[in-house]
């Protein structure tokens, strides 16, 4: 075995500890998110909306998602005007991390921890998202994790965290 094949094997062997470490932690991410949630999730469909990927210059490496497994089958109805289609909370999830890949342009490791149901940032917002809804308070759907995201950052030499909004602003 020469030195170049033995340095590309401790490279993918030390790319595959690092996907495997961020996923672990993304999977303690989401189920801290899901279970420190303080909005109630009657049918079921925010819990599917919970999950985390890890992507390596720009391709994903691995997701999951709450754990419990999937929750709810029910179908809702998106928000049309918006471009906001009818799907699953898991397919609203899915959707977004096949989108996603296009817009990781670094290279390296990023983690992707999210809760893609679309009326997740209307929670978060409150009143301030949609005032003839009568939303008064704001309810912490995933926003709860960023002190977690901020620590595991730590560790990591130039990393950086990015708070996005899954599916834009809800504001207009």
């Amino acid at each position: 075995m020469g030195s170049k094949s033995l340095r590309i094997d401790l490279k993918k062997d030390i790319t595959n500890q690092i996907v495997n470490y961020l996923a672990k932690e993304g999977q303690k991410i989401v189920n801290n998110a899901y279970w420190s949630k303080e909005a109630k999730d009657r049918s079921g469909s925010m819990h599917d909306a919970y999950g985390y990927a890890v992507y390596y210059n720009g391709k994903m490496m691995k997701k999951g998602y709450a754990a419990g497994g999937r929750m709810s089958s029910e179908v809702h109805h998106g928000w049309i005007k918006r471009g906001i289609p009818d799907d699953t909370g898991r397919g609203y999830l899915e959707s977004f991390f096949e989108d996603y890949v296009t817009e990781v342009k670094s290279t390296g490791f990023v983690l992707v921890c999210v809760n893609a149901i679309y009326y997740a940032q209307i929670l978060e917002d409150g009143a301030q998202a949609r005032p003839s809804r009568n939303i008064s308070t704001r309810y912490r759907i995933i926003s709860q994790i960023t002190d977690e995201m901020y620590d595991l950052q730590k560790i990591f030499k130039n990393a950086n965290v990015s708070l996005i909004s899954p599916v834009g602003s809800f504001h207009k």
